[in-house]
């Protein structure tokens, strides 16, 4: 049996109905912070929040809500392309690891330059993260890194979302 909206009691917290909160622009401002988040934390997953996006109803949202966390995620990337771009006065041990490993990347790959953003920011390969520290490193152009890395993600973040659409319309 379905509840209709006004029979369920919203719920509260510090008198405030959660409620409230649920907007388009709530959504976008939340997609476009965990995808910062993601972007500044290598720690994988942003491909679990884009998971979590395609589940948003009405599903006209979904696509805007993964492009402004691409946003964020790219931004968020910046700050590795910040630590490239100040290499020499990296101190701290786990932050000298990947700065070294960009180095390692960029050794291999001395002449691929924008090649190698488009192929990290679409299939992660090098590690994006690490890209962005060798972006940094040779101080590529950062609009054109911001724009390559926006469409490689863009293309990457979007066929995520579209899969649990694919699976609901093979076997829902």
């Amino acid at each position: 049996m379905m509840l209709s909206a006004d029979v369920v009691e919203p719920v509260r917290i510090l008198g405030v109905s959660l409620g409230s909160f649920s907007s388009p622009a709530a959504a976008a401002a939340s997609a476009f912070a965990l995808g910062w988040l993601f972007g500044a934390i290598p720690i994988g997953g942003a491909e679990l929040l884009v998971l979590a996006i395609a589940a948003v109803r009405p599903t006209p949202l979904i696509m805007p809500l993964v492009l402004v966390m691409t946003l964020g995620h790219v931004l968020g990337k910046l700050i590795w392309y910040w630590v490239g771009t100040q290499h020499v006065r990296v101190q701290r041990p786990w932050l000298r690891r990947q700065v070294d490993q960009a180095e390692v990347w960029l050794r291999r790959y001395p002449n691929l330059g924008l090649a190698v953003i488009a192929s990290s920011a679409l299939v992660s390969v090098p590690p994006f993260h690490l890209t962005a520290v060798g972006a940094g490193v040779v101080r590529a152009n950062v609009w054109r890194f911001v724009v390559i890395a926006f469409v490689g993600r863009g293309v990457r973040f979007g066929g995520v979302a579209l899969v649990p659409g694919a699976f609901e319309a093979l076997f829902g």
